[in-house]
């Protein structure tokens, strides 16, 4: 008796025990793979494109910015996702800010990883090495992420949505 292989079967059990294999192995490179580590940044709970931003993220944000009106960085450190840019400048090389208005409208949706990005409006005076120059008001959008526990983080800032 003459049996015949289909090529498509013979692919799948190939695909089955190559993944298998390297599921034993620890994925590709050989080296074991580790369960995501605290560095890895927080899955939005919900995302918020428009309407009124949620009250907890206005919090976290005046927070923040308080923290950075203090020159606190390390406060301003805690109240950022594990992930974000900032995290090597926690107080964005701001001086001196006053004058923080978060916006609680919302002007569309936010970038992939990110619960809403509404806009702050403050009085920035730069460092001497900063790219904020002399005082002045500036307008920027903050992304901010809610995180499972309903704790709201920030995450980065851009000029424009």
């Amino acid at each position: 008796m003459t049996t015949t292989c289909r090529p498509a079967i013979l692919i799948g059990i190939c695909a089955c025990f190559v993944g298998s294999l390297l599921a034993a192995c620890g994925g590709a490179s050989g080296v074991a793979v580790t369960s995501p580590s605290a560095s890895a940044a927080p899955s939005p709970v919900a995302t918020y494109a428009s309407g009124p931003l949620p009250g907890a993220a206005v919090d976290a944000l005046e927070r923040y910015f308080a923290a950075v009106a203090a020159g606190d960085t390390q406060t301003a450190a805690t109240l950022l996702t594990p992930a974000s840019p900032l995290r090597d400048d926690p107080t964005m090389g701001i001086a001196a800010v006053r004058d923080v208005t978060v916006d609680r409208r919302l002007f569309g949706a936010p970038p992939k990883g990110v619960s809403a990005l509404p806009m702050v409006s403050a009085w920035v005076e730069g460092e001497a090495q900063s790219a904020w120059g002399p005082g002045s008001r500036h307008d920027f959008f903050m992304a901010v992420t809610e995180a499972p526990a309903g704790v709201w983080l920030v995450d980065h800032m851009t000029t424009s949505p």
